[in-house]
Parts: C-alpha cells; sequence; structure tokens
C-alpha cells in the first residue's frame, strides 16, 4: 500500500508542481510556445560537419504569436575544410533526412550565402539555416574574433511561428571555393571565390 501512495503522490506532485505537458503537433513540434530549451535538445540543432569546432552558441524561443521570430539552436563553428566541401556533406547528409532545399534570399550582412531547408513532410515551419560567415565582419555581430581556420560557418535548426512561409528560390553558394585562412590573415571576401 505504501508503494500506491507513493506513486499517486508522485503523479500528483507531477501535475500540480511540475512543468505543463509540451503538447506536440503530428510533426512533433510544439504548439505554441517553443522553448530554448526544447529546440536546443533536438538531434538536428547538433549537426555539425566532421571535425568543426563550435565556437559560439546559437539557441533562443519563441513565442509563436503573429510576427514573432523562429525558435532556433545551433553553432557558429570553424572548419578546415572549404565551404564548397562543407555545403556538399550538409546538401548530401540533409537529403538522407528528407530536408531539401528551398531558399538561400534572406542572408544577413556577415554571411556570404545562406542556404536554407525545408523537411519535405513537415509543413513550411522548420527550416535548416546553412552559412558560410565573412570572418571579418564577425566581430562587431557577436563581439567575438573567430579563431584561424579555413571556414567559418554556421548552422541552426528554427521553427517558425504557425503559417510560416518558405519561398523557393534558386541555389546559389557563395564564398566556399578557397580557404579564408591565408595563414597569417583573414581573406575579404571579393578574393574568396
Amino acid at each position: 500500500m505504501g508503494t500506491c501512495v507513493l506513486m499517486t503522490f508522485g503523479l500528483l506532485a507531477a501535475s500540480c508542481g511540475g512543468p505543463p505537458a509540451v503538447q506536440l503537433d503530428r510533426n512533433g513540434i510544439p504548439v505554441g510556445h517553443v522553448s530554448a530549451d526544447w529546440i536546443s535538445k533536438q538531434p538536428i540543432s547538433h549537426l555539425y560537419y566532421p571535425n568543426s569546432k563550435p565556437f559560439y552558441s546559437l539557441n533562443s524561443g519563441s513565442d509563436e504569436s503573429a510576427g514573432s521570430g523562429p525558435a532556433y539552436a545551433g553553432a557558429i563553428l570553424t572548419s578546415n575544410a572549404t565551404g564548397a566541401q562543407i555545403y556538399a556533406w550538409y546538401v548530401q547528409k540533409l537529403r538522407s533526412m528528407g530536408w531539401t532545399f528551398i531558399t538561400d534570399n534572406g542572408c544577413a550582412d556577415v554571411q556570404v550565402s545562406c542556404p536554407q531547408f525545408g523537411h519535405d513532410g513537415h509543413g513550411q515551419r522548420e527550416v535548416f539555416l546553412l552559412a558560410v560567415d565573412n570572418p571579418l565582419l564577425l566581430p562587431s555581430v557577436i563581439g567575438k574574433r573567430p579563431p584561424p581556420a579555413c571556414t567559418v560557418y554556421e548552422m541552426s535548426y528554427e521553427v517558425f511561428p504557425p503559417g510560416g512561409l518558405r519561398v523557393p528560390g534558386p541555389l546559389r553558394f557563395r564564398g566556399g571555393g578557397q580557404c579564408w585562412w591565408t595563414g597569417t590573415s583573414w581573406h575579404k571576401p571579393s578574393d574568396v571565390p
């Protein structure tokens, strides 16, 4: 009988004082608020090109109200691979997981290119963003200088508010043909095809 009392008490405590259960839609995405904690625990938010080194974390929740930005989790990373090698690996990996290219519009000033992918079976709320960053501009955005590497890139898994829109566009990769780091300094964007 003591076991039943403990089990009942545990259930009551969980339902009365614990955090509310997250309601998920048919694709496993939270309905309503998407917390930074939930999105950072998704395996795809840690899908790094092999041997990349994360040096800056990207993570934010979303209140899912009209006009709010997406919840996102990912990282800014360095790699000894070129941007073209990194892009090719992600395109292959994401396609094998059911994701396809949707657009490369909407890049931030620090991003040389920013292909975005959507999951084929999950409607229009999820996006995987991949971007080669200009290492010379990055400190003005994140307040931190990247360590020397061939390429500085970022990736993030994003969940947009319900009704989010994805617009297909042409796939263009820029800034990925050579290393950004010369061995002593960073190249200018115009020097990296």
